[in-house]
């Protein structure tokens, strides 16, 4: 346990200023354990004559669409047209796919249009070498994520209950991976084209979580969770939520064949889409399942339908 300590305390100085890294101590429990350690200690030295605590480091002031730093991390936000700069905001953090920055994110119509849309503040960090570090046990950019949710809380006015993390490709397995450690600690997660391999552990700490995800059937980067015929399970995310085996209701329209799971754990709810396409992000997904996500899940109770 200290050693996972000590490691999450060790990235997050690499991507915090000094006073998110304290933060970051105290998560970690690394605080407790220098406490004992001063405890211990023969001697105490008081500080120098006239010394004076530093005020606390306000964040260098950011606007819509700009860089954002969060010590040698950067992220952008946009907010939704037509805000009153006082109602807090849903979330939607966006992981761009590799080789692709923030400034993608907020040009993609197929992203910033559906968050717009549903009056939500879209959010895109950007990774290192544009790329993120979602394998394994892998908590870089979970610390990451950690830190722009709190750096958005002191800039804007948000709906900390209503964060929900997307991603494209290599970003939907971003999304995935903090859906794996974080659980419910952020609204719901909506992987596109990306998720968890599976030769990855899957000893997810987070817990039940709500996770909506859309794979093309013909996709050779992530291969469909399920394969290429109609999915009659979802292995990993129903099991981690602790869904029944049989979906709640199923949902065939437009180019998708959906199935949910809303019989689960705790806030635990699961759903996969499939399409007939490859490794996309499909026009009308983001408008789709954001809305259905904002809804709070809630399954249909109609059997199949066709739209």
């Amino acid at each position: 346990m200290r050693a996972r300590n000590l490691a999450k305390l060790t990235a997050a100085m690499i991507l915090t200023t000094p006073l998110m890294a304290t933060q970051a101590m105290a998560q970690t429990g690394f605080f407790s354990e220098t406490l004992q350690i001063a405890m211990a200690a023969p001697t105490i030295l008081p500080p120098p004559a006239g010394w004076r605590a530093p005020a606390p480091t306000q964040p260098a002031s950011c606007k819509s669409g700009e860089i954002c730093r969060i010590g040698l991390r950067s992220y952008r936000y946009q907010t939704p047209e037509g805000w009153d700069g006082k109602t807090p905001l849903p979330v939607l953090i966006h992981y761009h796919g590799r080789k692709r920055n923030s400034a993608h994110v907020l040009r993609n119509p197929k992203v910033a249009d559906p968050a717009h849309t549903h009056g939500a503040l879209l959010v895109a960090p950007d990774g290192i070498d544009g790329d993120w570090a979602h394998q394994g046990d892998e908590q870089r950019d979970v610390l990451l994520t950690d830190l722009i949710v709190a750096d958005l809380q002191r800039r804007l006015p948000i709906n900390r209950d209503r964060v929900i993390l997307s991603g494209f490709s290599n970003g939907g397995a971003m999304a995935a991976r903090v859906a794996c450690a974080r659980g419910d600690a952020y609204f719901g997660y909506l992987p596109i084209a990306g998720d968890l391999r599976t030769t990855e552990p899957t000893d997810c700490v987070g817990g039940p979580a709500r996770v909506l995800q859309v794979h093309g059937r013909t996709d050779v980067v992530y291969k469909p969770p399920l394969g290429k015929s109609p999915p009659k399970d979802l292995p990993f995310w129903r099991q981690l939520s602790g869904c029944q085996e049989t979906p709640d209701a199923r949902k065939d329209f437009h180019v998708y064949q959906c199935r949910f799971w809303s019989s689960c754990d705790g806030v635990g709810a699961a759903g996969v889409c499939l399409h007939k396409y490859g490794h996309i992000l499909p026009k009308s997904w983001l408008p789709f399942a954001l809305g259905r996500m904002l809804d709070i899940m809630d399954a249909p109770k109609t059997a199949a339908t066709s739209e």
